[in-house]
Formats: C-alpha cells, structure tokens, sequence
C-alpha cells in the first residue's frame, strides 16, 4: 500500500517518526525489540518475538520522540520467507499507557507471508466523531499469531511509524481533542439529568463545597478564608510522597532489580530496610538486600541465598522481623515447582547467617506450603502467627509459633474451634500486630472468587475472635477491593491501607488497577480516604512501615494490564504520614488562596504597577513556612511569575481567564477536604466509553 492510498487529513506533510522502546517481552541475546528499529531484510535474526501472555501475546510498546498524530504503519520483512513472520495483529495507541484506543487492526487482510514491506492505515480519528483527530505518544502492536502451521510465536523484523509532528499542528490537535471530550462529559451529565426528568438539578454535593466554589468563582477572598477557618478543624491528617529512587533510570548495578511478590521489612532499632526474593517477570529471585534510611543507599547482602544455607528462590511469601534479636523469619511462598518439591521450609536470619528452623512446617503440626500467606510476631509474647495463603486448592488455617519452644499450635480453622466469631481461610489479606493492646488485626483477603472486606481482631490474652465489621465499604472504606497493603502505628491507633487490584465484578473487565490511600482509626473505628498515591498503578508491590519515622516505603510491583507480562517496577517511594495541627493545615491552605489572588493581582494590574510585588512580599511571604523546602521554592516561583507577566502583553484578566484560574484554586483547596472530593474525572468515563466504542466498530 502507497501513501498515496491512505487519506491525508488536512493536507500536512508525511514523515517517519522516531521512537524508542518503551517496553516488551522477552529480551534475549537477539531477539532484542530494538531490532525492530533498524530494517535489516538480509538478517533473519534481526526480529523482536513475542511470549505467552495470559490467553493472548505479549504487546510491543514503543513510546513516539514526541505527541503526534500517527496515520500509518509500516512493516518490513526479512528477504526470506520466514514461518514466524507475523499475520494477524492489533495496534493501540494513546498519549496514556493506560487508556490507549484501537488503531488498526489485521486478521482478514493480514501481512503476506512475502519479502515486501507492507503499510497499513492507522484511525487517527475518533470514532465516535471523525472530525477530532485522536495524539498519541504510545503505541502498543500486539501481534495474534505468526504463518507458521507448527505454533511459531509472531516475529517483527521492522517498525515505521507514519505521521505528523508537527509543534503548532500537534497544539491545535491536543487542545481540540481535550475540548471535545469536555464538551462530550456535559453532554453525557445534561443527558444523564434529562432522561431522569430533572431540568433544574440540585447539585448533590455537601454545603460546604457548594459554599466554597461561590466564594471561589466571585472572588470573595474573606468569605473563602471564613469557610477555610470553619471547615478544616478536622482534617488533620497529611501525607508527602517522595521518590527516593529507581533501579532502571538511576542507580544501575547499585539498586534492585524490578520484581513483585517480595517481602520489606524495617529495622527501626537500625533505621535499615531489609529485601528479600520476588519475581523479576521471568524468574523467581532470592537476592537479599539492605537499605539504609541516612543515606538512601541499597547493599547487596547475598545474590543468592540459597547458595548459603537460606531460602531457594521464591515470590508471594512472608518475612517478619524480631525487634528485640533483630532476627528475621521467612516462611512459605511460591518456588519453581520443575525444580523441586513444594515443602513448607522455614527460615531464621540473625544478621550473620541462616538457620533452617524446619524443612516441613506441615510434618511438625504446622502449616503446609502455601503462598500469599500472612505472618506477624509477637515481640513480647516471642511467637509468630502465621494465617491463611493456598496451595492448589486447600486454604492454610491460622496458627501459632513459639519461637522458645519451636512448636505449632492451631488455633483456627473453617471448621472450628470457634471462641467469639468464625475467621474464614483466605489468602492475600492483611495481618498486623499491636504490642500495646496485645491484639492482632486481620483486614479483607480472597477466598476463590469472592474479594473478602472484613476486619477482625484477634485477642491473644483470651484467644477470641471479634468482627469489627462485615463489610468496610459499608462503613465508609474502601470498596470494591481485592487486595490491599496495610501497616499498622500503633502509637497514633491508626492502620494505614494502599489498594492494590479492585475487583469492578463484571466478566469483561474483572479487575483493574486502583491505588488509593486510606486511614482506619482503631479507636473511632472511622475511615478516612487521604488521597491517591503520586507513584504510577500497580499491584504486587511491597511496603513496610517505619513506626519511629512515621514513614511508608513502597518497592516496586506490577503496572497495568497493557504493560508486557515481564515488565516490573523498581522504584522506591517513601510517604512521611504526619498529624498536622488544624492551625498548621489552615496556613497552608491559605497560601493557596493567597497565590491564587496573587496570580490574578499579576494579570488584572498595569504594567507599570508594583502591587502585586508589594503583596507577595507583605502577606504571602508573610504566611509561608521558609523553612520548608517545598514551600520555599513555590514562593520563589511566584516571585518569577510576576517578572515574566511584566514582560508580556495582553494578559487583561479575561472572563474566561479568571474563571479558570479561580476554577483551579476550588480544585486545589480541595485537596484540604479530601472525602468531599470526587475520586472519579467523567473525562475518563468518556475515554474509556471512546475506547469500548472503537473497539466494538473494529470488530
């Protein structure tokens, strides 16, 4: 196929692309996807092959140089017919990894199986309205089969992306794309109202917020700080996320590989981080790192530590840590089955080597092998307790460890004993320890198919059961939700929780990819949802939590269902969770108003006047906290700010201008009230309803 067969919207020029390579799967010797890059028709090796990926193929992700608009695709062949050549195929695309929509797609009109490269058209248009023409910065090509009759895996030799790039054309693209899928969210909310018969809506939102975009949108600069000073008495909870680092970007050969279904654990007598084991996306790792909360370094302290008496390579297990020996405990978890036979071993480290406690917990009256379990201890008591994980079929009952003793006790199962309420087997629920109340709480889980929102206590004095609640999302927390990450400060009586996977329960999208953060008050047994997390979705990730720094590290994981099988993350993030006093988070929520005014004193001022300057200097600069770095430099900022509008024209303070700037302040002080926020954009329902769309019309 010519160019000149593929349409050519507005007349702009044709050019080839240059991207990178974003993600794939796998990366071998040869078969590395850069291959794809280069057009090598001679070289048969010079190809990208894809893996099993769930019930379908890997994709091929490559990230465009720049926004564009991409009109077609081009494929090159090897010189010689090859049975591994790909046939049929898919490509998405999309300025978000996450959200991308079906470009092209190849199954009766597929690639020949000859040495000609062939081009296909990609739909740069919606589908829903092909006057808007959709950028995209991603684009995933996911192959469906090769024209091998023996079950070759697909291979691409050569990749070229056709399209425009342009600055101007890409600016004018973007902003028509975002307008239109505004407009299309108040179409979809007047149509929504009209169909349930309701002209003049009542907005079903607290008075509080109904109050404040007033106060906002009219520039009432008293009435704002009023409601401020009425409303954030409560809120008194804050979190800061920092991104201490990652192992692909930054610190190569010096910091952990990518991996998921690992174990954290935090030495606050040492301010030191301890990592075990995960699963890289190819293979079970038994690497064992520690990491120093001073200096922000990673010491590899075994590569393997299977080779000195410890674990054999495993993922989805549990570690804990003795405060007062500063031993570690590692039990259960998922090992290759090919290379031995499941046994339920059982670990100690003492900070200089490892001691096999047992080789089958199962044999010695304890659990069986199983993965996805949960494991706390008992400093004072010197016990572990071990629930819940599977193996096949079976679901691990709840079980006791005397670590002076070395033996097993039951202490629950499904079918009893039962001493206060029942506890259900599960796996992948949250099990914490409170050393002042000498209780265990237990929160959510899976059993089967069924997502488990439950919150238990265990006494260990009494050896009873209490249920603390059915189902949270009842009661204000969390919902839907498959599993979650929870630490516990018993200090402050607050358990904190990051979903993982929600379960949505329809059969065609079962579970997505949700990380919020939530607090449980264990004295008001109250929720509060605090925010999303700043780091990208993920599942599989590892936590531990720092009860003397009041801090939450969070280690890599698994991104989203359109990243490739073997991809896993390796970054290290770090939320310092602090209990603000309702005078410090009012101060700070005055700044932002306070810039807000000042952005518009900048735009609505002369030229030639100084107040503006005089303002930030005499009121903001008043209210700010120098002594915090983050503040500080947005101060800065905002002294910059005022310079540049000194140097352009036109800046008159529109209509349209102020209402978006005071817009933005509403959306900003609302980050104060986090559960009088919405959680959901209906942008995004849009894109996702364009995506089913395009989808459904292609197939």
């Amino acid at each position: 196929m010519s160019h000149h067969d593929i349409p050519l919207p507005f007349q702009r020029k044709w050019r080839k692309l240059p991207y990178i390579i974003e993600d794939s799967t796998p990366r071998t010797h040869t078969n590395i996807p850069e291959n794809v890059m280069t057009e090598a028709e001679d070289d048969v090796t010079s190809k990208w092959t894809t893996s099993p990926l769930g019930t379908g193929l890997s994709p091929l992700c490559i990230k465009l140089k720049n926004t564009s608009v991409a009109y077609a695709i081009k494929f090159g062949k090897c010189s010689k017919q090859n049975a591994s050549s790909m046939k049929e195929f898919k490509v998405y695309g999309g300025v978000d990894k996450q959200k991308m929509l079906l470009l092209a797609t190849a199954s009766i009109s597929a690639l020949k199986n000859d040495d000609e490269s062939e081009t296909f058209s990609l739909k740069y248009t919606l589908a829903t309205n092909h006057e808007i023409v959709y950028p995209v910065l991603y684009i995933n090509i996911c192959p469906i089969s090769s024209w091998s009759t023996t079950n070759h895996l697909p291979s691409i030799f050569y990749v070229e992306i056709i399209g425009d790039r342009n600055p101007a054309t890409i600016r004018y693209v973007t902003q028509d794309y975002q307008k239109f899928l505004e407009q299309e969210s108040l179409r979809l909310c007047f149509s929504h109202l009209r169909e349930r018969r309701i002209p003049h809506p009542k907005i079903p939102e607290p008075t509080f917020v109904t109050n404040l975009y007033n106060a906002c949108i009219a520039g009432n600069w008293d009435a704002i700080d009023r409601l401020l000073a009425k409303n954030i008495q409560s809120r008194d909870t804050s979190i800061t996320w920092t991104r201490l680092g990652d192992s692909k970007q930054e610190h190569q050969g010096s910091w952990p590989c990518g991996r998921g279904g690992h174990q954290l654990v935090c030495s606050d007598q040492n301010q030191e981080i301890y990592l075990l084991g995960g699963w890289n996306g190819k293979i079970n790792l038994a690497d064992f790192w520690k990491y120093s909360m001073a200096t922000n370094q990673w010491a590899l302290i075994d590569a393997n530590t299977s080779t000195n008496g410890g674990p054999s390579p495993r993922s989805l297990f549990k570690m804990v840590m003795h405060d007062p020996t500063q031993k570690l405990y590692v039990l259960g978890g998922y090992t290759d089955p090919s290379t031995n036979t499941p046994k339920s071993d059982f670990y100690m480290f003492d900070s200089k080597k490892w001691t096999k406690f047992s080789s089958d917990t199962h044999a010695d009256g304890g659990p069986s092998f199983v993965s996805n379990l949960e494991m706390c201890i008992d400093h004072a008591g010197n016990a572990l307790y071990v629930f819940g994980g599977k193996f096949q079929s079976t679901y691990e009952s709840f079980y006791r460890f005397d670590l002076l003793n070395k033996t097993w006790t039951k202490l629950r199962s499904d079918d009893g004993p039962y001493n206060g309420m029942p506890l259900k087997n599960r796996t992948e629920c949250c099990m914490m320890y409170h050393p002042d109340k000498h209780q265990i709480y237990i929160f959510g889980g899976n059993r089967g198919k069924e997502p488990l929102r439950d919150l238990y206590v265990y006494d260990i004095g009494s050896d009873t059961v209490l249920e603390l609640c059915r189902d949270v999302g009842l009661t204000g927390g969390p919902c839907p939700l498959n599993i979650v990450k929870a630490a516990l400060d018993y200090e402050r009586d607050e358990m904190y929780v990051i979903t993982g996977t929600t379960r949505q329960g329809t059969l065609d999208n079962p579970e997505t990819l949700k990380n919020e953060f939530w607090i449980f008050n264990l004295k008001s047994n109250e929720w509060t949802f605090l925010h999303v997390p700043e780091f990208k979705s993920r599942a599989a990730f590892g936590i531990t939590y720092s009860v003397l720094n009041k801090k939450m590290f969070v280690l890599g994981g698994k991104e989203g269902d359109n990243m490739p099988v073997t991809h896993r993350l390796g970054d290290l993030w770090c939320a310092k969770i602090s209990n603000v006093s309702s005078d410090e988070m009012l101060r700070r929520a005055r700044f932002v108003s306070l810039k807000f005014k000042f952005y518009e004193m900048c735009y609505t001022s002369s030229p030639d006047s100084l107040e503006p300057l005089i303002f930030l200097r005499d009121v903001v600069g008043d209210i700010v906290n120098h002594q915090d770095p983050t503040e500080n430099v947005n101060f800065q900022e905002l002294n910059s700010f005022f310079m540049v509008q000194k140097c352009l024209t036109g800046s008159d303070g529109s209509v349209d201008w102020l209402h978006r700037n005071r817009t933005n302040m509403m959306n900003e002080l609302l980050e104060f009230f986090p559960d009088m926020k919405s959680k959901t954009n209906i942008i995004d329902l849009v894109v996702n309803y364009e995506k089913n769309t395009s989808k459904s019309l292609t197939d």
